[in-house]
């Protein structure tokens, strides 16, 4: 049985794909160095080795092969403050820093814009940094693997890993703050939309960032007064969550179908879909009151009977 190198999977997965080396590479590697790793003649950093796949479609653990030790402990560090931030808590400095320093070797590219992505992710979250502090920060980021990237470009590229679409949600969530950036950030963000419909994406990432994306553009759209629009999302995410059984993001677009119902006067099911979402992060252990006040005051809803039975 013939086996596959790391290398001739590349070359394989690229051509069916219909990708050149050069947009393999992006901003780190020219198509002469992307050639010697689909020739077995270099093996990338791990990180780098990861961003090539993601980009790809393929999820990178699902593959054998070696990596060093020192890499080893970045990932390991990595996966802590991926592990943090998902669970809330951006208190990240002591990690950001040992991520840094824990081993002699420099960063690679990949592995400087990981850093500078959470490092962006812990000012806007515990510092409380504004976009005009935190854009800038990931602008740089993004530029260490997509060379071409501004601000006020437009991204086109079919080849994207996590970080890099971690950034672009970020960095549309940040422009939506300052009002003569949101049609901009709207744009972005339904720029992801399409990529993740449209392009080879690792399935576990889909399914985890996906409904995201969808819950961030319902948010946008509702800003805007596009109820419809914004039910339309919501429903195209509860439906995405519901068949494969993931419950990131959910909770959300429930809170967002229930709103947009309560906006265009359905209001016995707004109220269904509006219970539905704060039993959910009551459940979870979130504070509902704020919550509820909103509710109250946009629709006039009042279901402070009902969370009293709940809690």
């Amino acid at each position: 049985m013939a086996l596959y190198s790391i290398g001739k999977l590349i070359k394989e997965i690229r051509k069916r794909r219909h990708f050149s080396q050069t947009q393999l590479g992006g901003g780190m590697y020219d198509a002469a160095a992307i050639s010697r790793i689909e020739a077995g003649k270099r093996v990338p950093n791990f990180s780098i080795l990861r961003k090539i796949l993601q980009g790809l479609g393929l999820n990178v653990m699902a593959l054998n092969f070696f990596i060093s030790e020192a890499e080893f402990k970045r990932e390991q560090v990595a996966i802590e403050i991926r592990t943090s931030v998902a669970e809330r808590n951006y208190d990240i400095t002591d990690l950001l820093y040992k991520y840094e320093h824990c081993t002699k070797e420099n960063m690679s590219s990949v592995e400087r814009q990981f850093f500078l992505l959470f490092t962006g992710i812990k000012k806007v979250e515990l510092e409380k940094a504004s976009p005009e502090t935190v854009l800038p920060l990931y602008e740089k980021a993004l530029k260490l693997t997509l060379s071409d990237f501004s601000l006020s470009g437009v991204v086109t590229s079919t080849m994207l890993s996590l970080e890099e679409i971690l950034l672009l949600n970020n960095i549309a969530l940040e422009e939506w703050k300052i009002p003569s950036m949101q049609e901009r950030a709207l744009n972005r963000l339904y720029f992801l939309k399409d990529y993740f419909e449209h392009n080879a994406i690792d399935p576990i990432e889909k399914v985890r960032q996906y409904p995201i994306i969808l819950a961030n553009l319902a948010n946008f759209e509702e800003d805007r007064q596009k109820f419809q629009k914004e039910l339309d999302l919501a429903e195209q995410g509860i439906s995405f969550c519901c068949k494969y059984g993931n419950t990131n993001g959910l909770c959300s677009l429930i809170l967002n179908k229930g709103i947009a119902l309560g906006y265009l006067k359905r209001h016995e099911e707004a109220k269904k879909y509006l219970r539905q979402a704060l039993a959910m992060k009551v459940a979870r252990g979130v504070d509902v009151s704020l919550y509820q006040k909103n509710i109250k005051n946009v629709l006039g809803y009042d279901f402070s009977d009902f969370l009293s039975q709940i809690m």
